[in-house]
């Protein structure tokens, strides 16, 4: 007797069958954006405060532009290079967010912007503190 085999649960997502090689047919998860905002919205009060922080991001993704609004995120911009990456994290917390509960983002591709704004912000923190120590006397030397 085997082990009965958990099924992926079908919250609210709309489906639709696709080809897989072989002729085999699967589900294929379709993004659904309102679904998700909703569930956010009930459930997230850091993604809700997001959603209302950066309404320019909420409205590009009520509209299933997951693209265009992460693009958006990471052009998120300040003089002050702290306030820019947080701006930044908020925005890029809220697409990924958003999009992965959508369907929009494979898992996959959710870790690699992560991963990519992290070694982005070290960066940038790392620069940052290297200009304040040296007084704007240069970068000759340092390597971030």
């Amino acid at each position: 007797m085997s082990a009965p085999v958990a099924q992926p649960m079908n919250i609210g997502k709309r489906t639709s069958l696709a080809a897989k090689p072989g002729g085999r047919q699967v589900k294929a998860m379709t993004a659904d954006f309102s679904h998700a905002m909703a569930r956010i919205r009930a459930h997230s009060p850091f993604l809700s405060l997001a959603m209302q922080r950066r309404g320019d991001l909420a409205e590009m993704l009520a509209a299933g532009e997951a693209e265009q609004a992460l693009v958006a995120a990471l052009g998120a911009a300040s003089e002050d290079p702290a306030v820019a990456l947080r701006r930044q994290r908020l925005g890029l917390a809220l697409v990924l967010g958003v999009g992965d509960l959508a369907g929009a983002f494979p898992l996959a591709r959710v870790m690699t912007e992560l991963s990519g704004f992290a070694d982005r912000a070290l960066d940038a923190a790392m620069r940052e503190a290297v200009r304040r120590r040296m007084d704007d006397d240069g970068f000759a030397g340092f390597s971030a």
